[in-house]
Parts: structure tokens; C-alpha cells; sequence
């Protein structure tokens, strides 16, 4: 039996089951807008596979990149890092050439040991707001796990089939006697939609479940 590809609102379907498994695998959260990007954008410029399997990877790999950003160092703390070794190699030449008597003047030594020392004391300052940084988001995902693990725990599971099989009243003179009104009466007693009303406007936004860093 051939079964069709799915288009990109049924890919995102499952993408929301499988959401909790790239977060428990990769360590962050995943937002239902990234869910949805990662399935049309896969529809739109993937070429040559089918959905779910290609939105799957580009979610797995957006999930990837977002793990690997929280624990890699940032571009500013790399520059530095390369710029300490090469004034260290200099450094090391230039003791070389004086140990041996190549040069006499001392003064291109005296520069760049001055900008060795700032380069080292910019980047242990940017080191320790990033390792800083980096406790503050993990705490943040911490405590973001430990309230929807408490929002699923609070949540009310749903019935089952013989669960309202057995809430059903089994005759209808128990109906009567469950406090029946009158036709007129229900149809005063119907509550109007209120903004405490779940409608297509108000289920509207997105329900965020943020990383501590944007996907």
C-alpha cells in the first residue's frame, strides 16, 4: 500500500511528538515556531527527500547548532585566544634573537609583552563573564524543565473510552433524576464566550518553550 507524503501542517504533527526526545538528547527547549519552520522551510528548499524525514534533520541539526553555541566560546574570547598565541610565538623569537645576538634593541620586546599582558587580562575578563553567562543558562533551562515537568504532572489526564462509558447515566429515568431542566431554563443557563474562552484569536499565539538561547 503506497502512503502519500505528508504535507508540511501533518509533518509538523509529528515533529510535536517528537519535540521531548531532541530536547532530553540535546539539552534545550524547543518552541512550536521552530517546529514549524523547520517543517515548510524542509517542504519549501529540500529537494530530493520527503517529509517528515527531512524537516526531522533540519529540526535535529538546528538542535545540534543551539547545544553546541551554549558550550562553545564566543567569537570575541576566540579572536583573543588566537591573538595570545601569536604574540607569544613573536615573543619567543624575539627572546631567541637577543639570547643569541641577532638583536640588540629591546624595544620592539617591551611592546609586545605590554600588549601580550592586555590581550591575557582582556581575556580572562571576557572568560569569566562567559563562564558567568554560561551557569545563568543553564539555570535558566534547569528551571524551565522543572515547570513544564510540574505543568504535566499538574496536568488532568484525559478520559478514556470506558471512562465516559461508565459517567453515561444508564437510563432515562436516572436522567430525570440527575437534575434535568427544563429546555428553556438550559438555554438561559448556556454561559456566553468570555476572554477566559479558548477561540481560534485567543489560542492564537504560539506556546513558548525557550533554550535560553534562540533557536
Amino acid at each position: 500500500m503506497k502512503v502519500s507524503e505528508p504535507n508540511a501542517a501533518e509533518a509538523t504533527i509529528i515533529l510535536r511528538g517528537l519535540s521531548a526526545v531532541y530536547e532530553q538528547s540535546h539539552g534545550v527547549l524547543i518552541d512550536d515556531d521552530a517546529l514549524q519552520a523547520a517543517a515548510t522551510l524542509s517542504e519549501r528548499y529540500l529537494s530530493g527527500r520527503q517529509l517528515p524525514d527531512k524537516a526531522i534533520d533540519v529540526l535535529d541539526t538546528a538542535c545540534a547548532r543551539v547545544a553546541i553555541n551554549l558550550s562553545s566560546p564566543p567569537k570575541q574570547i576566540s579572536a583573543l585566544t588566537t591573538l595570545s598565541h601569536q604574540q607569544e610565538a613573536e615573543i619567543r623569537q624575539l627572546e631567541r634573537e637577543l639570547r643569541i645576538g641577532l638583536r640588540t634593541d629591546t624595544s620592539r620586546m617591551t611592546e609586545v609583552l605590554v600588549q601580550y599582558d592586555e590581550t591575557l587580562t582582556a581575556l580572562d575578563e571576557l572568560e569569566a563573564a562567559w563562564h558567568q553567562q554560561q551557569t545563568l543558562v543553564r539555570e535558566i533551562i534547569a528551571l524551565r524543565q522543572q515547570l513544564l515537568g510540574v505543568a504535566e504532572d499538574d496536568a488532568a489526564p484525559l478520559p478514556d473510552a470506558d471512562t465516559v462509558e461508565d459517567t453515561q447515566p444508564e437510563s432515562e429515568s436516572e436522567q430525570d433524576n440527575t437534575g434535568a431542566v427544563p429546555a428553556d431554563e438550559a438555554d438561559r443557563e448556556q454561559p456566553e464566550e468570555t476572554a477566559e474562552t479558548v477561540s481560534p484569536g485567543t489560542a492564537a499565539g504560539p506556546a513558548h518553550c525557550r533554550t535560553g538561547r534562540p533557536a
